[in-house]
């Protein structure tokens, strides 16, 4: 029964063994997490919404009409950027439709003098002013927060807001960022989201431009492609040679080709000419999206996919691009919306990314041992476990359980002797003399950061961050990436740590009792 439940593609959903009238929520995505690490996020999302509601887990939609009530005239509004995620359309978009000037201009060297104008102009004027990519620009804001604090508030137009987009930066003015309104717009996770942003875009109007029956199909066409080009980044190389940032003004300017191609043969199918698909796909894989696109493998993929999708096929009143996501047939924008949240599935199989499931799963348990590792990189660092035990207390116990399991270091002349008895100049020899080097390194690193661990909690040397960073660790059971530089990565430190000792069983029985007749592979 367990076995069965294991190969089942959907654990989480599944009713556990024996086990499932007895489980809390909590308990079974820790049943999950156990036997299907993979599955783990997928598990999480249930419990969430049983725990907390299920908005908690729905992508809510960015307000910034709201925002901009919310913020005052002295008051920045500041965009965090992040891959994939061009907050400048929607500002703009806010701007066209409040009826107000937006100013815009992009930071850099020699910029600053045109960015003092432009803000205050727009203190007297009320217009808006976006400042962009600020992040090269890290002086003006220094200069900003400057300006801001001394100007007199009673003197500013109500109606102007100032909007600085900047990616995260260690030397951000700090004083900035607390009288900001911060915002960061990340890009939606899977498809039935990516799918609604793209519908967040579009009005009803754009949806009436045409009669055509292509019209319709094509934008929905084009949403989806937008979500494929984007999630296929977090497969990884697997996904995109090199991880590009689309973003809306690819999809804008892709809808803007279909809408002049539209007008150019005419609205009437009957008297206008044929949809030139060729055209579409062309001008999508080749300019639009792939104006980005500067690896060759990627140039033929995103071709590949747009000749998928962009075909005569959407026309079909039962076609579907991937079981699931069929294309709706209504005409009012708001039912496109519903039948996306309704029919689209909330989980999207690799099939609609052209993938094999292998690749879902590795980014699943990517995603996984991420998420797992920043809770415990949040976790309180002070306090005492049970019984009294403090955290220092513990991993001293620690250290010194691992420094008596620990084997001992070789020594080079004794290894030398030795490996010249077995034949010295033998390849498969020199190969163990090789493996022999690069255990020592870790060996000895090993000793030397669990010793000093223990003196620097005694307080007899000085607790410094790489220590620090080493007891964070160990604490949480964790191989410390100071050893995972010169070693192998591992999920644990009791995998690890086991796995130090038999290598070194391995290549000391070599040593010492000739070649063996068969080898463990995976312990070199």
């Amino acid at each position: 029964a367990w076995k069965s439940w294991w190969d089942q593609e959907t654990p989480e959903a599944a009713p556990v063994p024996y086990y499932d009238d007895h489980l809390t929520p909590f308990e079974r995505l820790l049943l999950v997490r156990c036997l299907r690490e993979d599955r783990t996020m997928l598990a999480a999302a249930p419990y969430i919404k049983t725990l907390l509601g299920p908005e908690y887990m729905d992508p809510q939609p960015l307000d910034l009409k709201a925002v901009v009530s919310e913020a005052g005239p002295a008051t920045p509004l500041l965009f965090l950027l992040s891959h994939g995620a061009d907050p400048t359309g929607s500002i703009e978009g806010l701007a066209k439709r409040c009826k107000k000037q937006l100013q815009t201009i992009s930071m850099g060297q020699g910029q600053e003098p045109a960015a003092h104008a432009m803000i205050s102009n727009g203190f007297v004027t009320g217009d808006w002013v976006l400042c962009q990519n600020c992040h090269l620009g890290l002086p003006f804001l220094r200069e900003l927060e400057d300006m801001l604090v001394k100007v007199d508030q009673t003197a500013i137009n109500d109606e102007f807001r100032l909007w600085v987009t900047s990616e995260p930066h260690k030397a951000f003015p700090i004083g900035l960022l607390q009288m900001s309104v911060k915002l960061t717009n990340e890009p939606p996770q899977g498809m039935r989201a990516g799918i609604l942003r793209s519908y967040s875009w579009m009005t009803q109007d754009l949806f009436d431009n045409f009669r055509r029956p292509e019209w319709r199909p094509m934008l929905f066409t084009i949403s989806m492609l937008h979500s494929i080009v984007q999630e296929r980044r977090k497969f990884g190389p697997i996904g995109w040679c090199i991880p590009y940032e689309f973003n809306y003004g690819d999809w804008s300017a892709s809808i803007q080709f279909i809408q002049n191609h539209l007008t150019t043969i005419g609205d009437d199918p009957k008297k206008g000419a044929p949809v030139s698909y060729d055209t579409i796909r062309y001008m999508v894989s080749e300019i639009q999206y792939g104006g980005r696109v500067t690896d060759d493998k990627d140039r033929v993929l995103l071709a590949t996919i747009t000749e998928v999708l962009i075909a005569p096929k959407i026309l079909t009143p039962d076609f579907a691009f991937c079981p699931g996501y069929n294309i709706p047939r209504y005409e009012e924008i708001q039912k496109h919306r519903e039948f996306i949240q309704d029919r689209i599935p909330e989980v999207d199989p690799p099939e609609v990314f052209g993938l094999n499931s292998n690749a879902d799963i590795t980014y699943r348990l990517r995603t996984a041992a991420k998420v797992l590792a920043t809770i415990l990189d949040i976790q309180p660092r002070s306090g005492a476990t049970a019984g009294s035990i403090t955290r220092e207390d513990q991993v001293v116990l620690t250290s010194d359980d691992l420094l008596k399991k620990l084997p001992p270091a070789w020594h080079k002349a004794t290894v030398k002797e030795l490996l010249q008895k077995i034949g010295h100049r033998q390849p498969l020899n020199i190969f163990c003399g090789q493996e022999i080097d690069r255990l020592q390194v870790v060996i000895i690193l090993v000793r030397r950061t669990l010793q000093d661990l223990k003196l620097a909690i005694a307080g007899t040397i000085v607790m410094s961050t790489e220590l620090q960073e080493a007891l964070d660790y160990l604490y949480d059971s964790r191989v410390p990436p100071r050893w995972v530089r010169v070693s192998w990565p591992s999920p644990n430190l009791g995998l690890w740590f086991q796995e130090v000792i038999k290598r070194h069983e391995q290549l000391n029985d070599w040593i010492l009792h000739d070649r063996p007749a068969k080898y463990w592979l995976t312990g070199f």
